[in-house]
């Protein structure tokens, strides 16, 4: 029999040996988390974007001279989808010897050799390609529903791979017209064919209908319209604008039929001034004449720069507008305008927030665009005013940068504990975009954006502090990453087998 201080021994071993697995089994643990995250595009966030923002965006971007099948913007994400988009087109790795051959100066390539073949950078150029032709497509899933009165096909769970669109045919019942198209994938209308926006997260699409109007109930309808011409317009309709706008009213709803009429180059050409236009508003969407304190508000926020479209969106959406609208019979909003005012209501309070200003119209346009595209999300936005050469001229102090960010992100002041979390973080050489991924990562970012109808990041890119971007965990001071439960079975049936192999060595002592 051995002595006690030999099976002591064994017993030590073993457990070193127990030990080592366990870290083996943890390095599983985190390889599968990157692999579940996506290795093509981390690897490209990691060794490819810096590239990319330094040599390629110079012409490959909006307005510049490159190819416009292959254009870059400020995300890593995006900019990663589009060469994913590019390289597996027609079929998987399609591009990719392309792209390494344009990039060392050949096939024609106009910008010439920005790296050397046989350089690190042409090696993290190649690795990527590889990753890139070799990855499977990301799936999600849109889910796709009718209400009464009409169907949509398919229904149900309809699988999309990632960038791509998906159709749907909707069909009203005998007595009855689609009343919206909704949901949270976006996209258009064709006749009766729905075509999403690109799919980059599992996304919904809603179809509602309703009960084709009476006589008497179109009659409401003719009757609200024309009262805008008189107006708005200050004359009569014709034939065939009254027509036309019958079909806004009973295809979408009373609120289109006003954006319609007060952003139409007719009464744009008025040139009202802010007095003028407010009164229009008064009269013809509350039907009453303006009182004095509350068209001194709407003229303060006109002078402060408050663009007329956001005035008209909190017109159509008061209680007035919609006991005017169901007076004449007609709906006075439906999920589309709501979700339109989220999108544009998120979009200004990053500039008054941020920026400290009224957005100007293009740039609110452009912003709004990408977000009702999905080509934008609720993060994306955030750190992009918050990167801009704008906010930084600012040169905020770090203090006012976080309080900034609780603004901003969260809607409310900083608690004591988490402000100081977050400047012991930048004063350890964390950085502000660091900040800014941990912010736009949080749950309670999720939900602010959610509250708008805005996704505050792409699925499988943030998923509770578990995913990283550039090495930075996305997590809030003191937050805590939950694993996915394919890694949680993983470290369980690692644990399993190393416990057999302590066990049997010290069965053997």
């Amino acid at each position: 029999m051995r002595s006690l201080t030999n099976a002591h021994i064994d017993f030590r071993d073993s457990a070193i040996r127990h030990a080592r697995c366990l870290l083996k089994s943890a390095s599983l643990m985190v390889l599968s988390g990157s692999l579940m995250a996506g290795e093509a595009e981390e690897f490209y966030t990691a060794n490819v974007e810096s590239l990319v923002q330094s040599k390629c965006i110079v012409c490959h971007r909006v307005g510049g001279v490159g190819s416009a099948n292959l254009i870059f913007g400020n995300s890593a994400s995006a900019n990663h989808q589009a060469f994913d988009n590019y390289v597996n087109s027609p079929t998987k790795g399609a591009k990719a010897s392309r792209v390494l051959s344009k990039i060392v100066g050949g096939s024609g390539h106009g910008g010439g050799a920005q790296v050397t073949q046989g350089s690190a950078e042409y090696q993290a150029f190649s690795d990527y390609m590889d990753l890139l032709s070799a990855a499977e497509p990301v799936t999600y899933t849109v889910q796709a529903s009718a209400g009464t009165g009409g169907t949509i096909s398919p229904a149900g769970a309809v699988a999309v791979s990632t960038g791509d669109t998906a159709s749907f045919t909707l069909v009203a019942n005998e007595g009855y017209e689609l009343d919206a198209i909704g949901g949270s994938c976006g996209g258009s209308l064709s006749g009766t064919t729905y075509t999403t926006a690109a799919v980059v997260a599992d996304c919904s699409v809603t179809a509602t209908f309703k009960a084709t109007p009476t006589e008497e109930e179109a009659d409401g309808a003719s009757a609200f319209v024309e009262r805008f011409y008189v107006n708005i317009l200050g004359r009569p309709s014709d034939e065939a604008g009254l027509n036309g706008w019958l079909d806004v009213i009973n295809s979408q709803s009373a609120s289109a039929v006003a954006f319609g009429f007060l952003e139409s180059a007719e009464f744009v050409s008025l040139n009202l001034d802010d007095a003028g236009f407010v009164d229009i508003l008064y009269q013809t969407l509350f039907d009453r004449p303006g009182d004095a304190a509350g068209t001194e508000a709407w003229l303060d926020q006109l002078a402060s720069g408050r663009l007329r479209e956001m005035i008209i969106y909190e017109f159509t959406r008061s209680q007035e507008f919609y006991t005017l609208a169901t007076s004449f019979g007609v709906v006075a909003v439906n999920s589309n305008d709501e979700s339109a005012y989220g999108v544009r209501a998120f979009t200004e309070r990053f500039y008054t927030l941020v920026l400290g200003r009224q957005p100007d119209v293009a740039g609110f346009d452009s912003w709004v665009s990408g977000l009702t595209a999905g080509t934008l999300t609720g993060g994306d936005l955030a750190k992009n005013f918050f990167l801009s050469e704008e906010y930084l001229s600012q040169n905020t102090s770090d203090s006012a940068f976080i309080d900034t960010c609780y603004q901003a992100f969260f809607g409310r002041d900083a608690d004591e504990a988490g402000k100081q979390g977050w400047l012991t973080m930048l004063s350890q050489s964390s950085s502000r975009a660091d900040v800014l991924e941990g912010f736009s990562g949080s749950a309670e970012f999720v939900q602010l954006a959610a509250s708008y109808g805005i996704k505050a990041y792409r699925a499988g890119v943030v998923a509770s502090g578990a995913s990283t971007s550039q090495g930075v965990a996305r997590l809030s001071p003191g937050a805590n990453a939950i694993p996915t439960l394919s890694t949680i079975v993983l470290f369980i049936m690692a644990t399993f087998l190393c416990g057999l192999s302590a066990v049997r060595l010290r069965v053997r002592a």
